[in-house]
């Protein structure tokens, strides 16, 4: 379109209604949402949060789980170096003579016997951790142990 040398005045332009379509109240109220809020806000119409308290001390609950992760953790590492002492001193046995074999080998039953009881009590800390868990926590989770003549049955719900 080629350029108008025309000059348009905006002031000899006549007046008319614009032409808009009349809406109903849906449109009335939608519009209002936005506007309200932001228009003449009032305080107490105004959300306010509060501040975060302090730092909620340490409560006895996570006190007595980091204790038991603890443990469990402890245990778990000392069993396994006991495993792996033991794993060492059957190494060194294979070249050693029959008197120095037997001493050995009552090395390596003690240690795997620490390594038992070391694992056995990082299962306990463990489980009594997530006994702990489930059972201090009301509204979270519900958990059911039944003991019967044959069985130990486990019932949660989450």
């Amino acid at each position: 379109m080629p350029p108008a040398e025309d000059v348009v005045d905006l002031a000899q332009l006549a007046f008319a209604d614009p032409r808009v379509a009349v809406r109903g109240a849906a449109h009335q109220a939608f519009s209002l949402i936005f506007s309200l809020p932001f228009d003449e806000a009032k305080p107490e119409l105004l959300a306010t949060v509060p501040l975060p308290s302090k730092a909620a001390k340490t409560t006895t609950r996570k006190l007595v789980l980091w204790s038991l992760g603890a443990a469990s953790a402890v245990g778990v590492v000392v069993g396994g170096v006991l495993l792996w002492d033991a794993s060492r001193t059957a190494d060194e046995g294979r070249h050693s003579s029959q008197k120095r074999a037997a001493e050995l080998n009552n090395h390596i039953d003690a240690r795997n016997t620490q390594a038992t009881v070391a694992f056995a009590l990082a299962g306990a800390a463990f489980t009594a951790g997530a006994l702990t868990w489930f059972y201090t926590r009301p509204g979270r989770a519900q958990v059911q142990v039944g003991l019967g003549p044959t069985q130990i049955s486990l019932c949660a719900r989450f």
